[in-house]
């Protein structure tokens, strides 16, 4: 399957272990912004955010599944991207501990897998490694 990752940038180490995890199990991951953990996370230059955001559309565009997940730090691009993934009819499997103050309304969507955050990061791995292949 083809897969685009979505989490905050604060996340990419955990997202570039993900992304191997997926490469090794035959998917594709089409996502980059994980590939380089020293770019810069939040680029003032509007340039340069344009740029980034316009790779991102693509990415999200050209997947099966959107993969999104918040280690740390809060998701505000991760929400617009699962936002986005649905208004363009790609499934989403979204890695979020539950709550009440946890809740939105893309929890309800049909193209929305919603999974509980274990609380060890390889565990989550395989659980997301685990939700695709039962989505092949």
């Amino acid at each position: 399957m083809k897969v685009f990752l979505s989490m905050p940038s604060e996340d990419t180490l955990a997202a570039s272990t993900l992304a191997t995890k997926l490469m090794m199990a035959g998917h594709e991951v089409l996502s980059t912004w994980h590939r380089n953990p020293y770019c810069e996370k939040y680029p003032t230059d509007p340039a340069v955010r344009l740029e980034q955001l316009e790779i991102n559309m693509r990415g999200i565009e050209a997947a099966d599944v959107v993969v999104a997940a918040s280690c740390t730090g809060i998701p505000r691009t991760t929400l617009s991207e699962i936002g986005y993934a649905i208004a363009k009819g790609r499934r989403v499997v979204w890695l979020q501990p539950f709550g009440p103050e946890l809740r939105t309304l893309f929890d309800a969507h049909p193209l929305v897998t919603r999974l509980a955050e274990p609380s060890v990061w390889s565990v989550a791995v395989l659980l997301i490694v685990a939700v695709l292949e039962d989505m092949r």
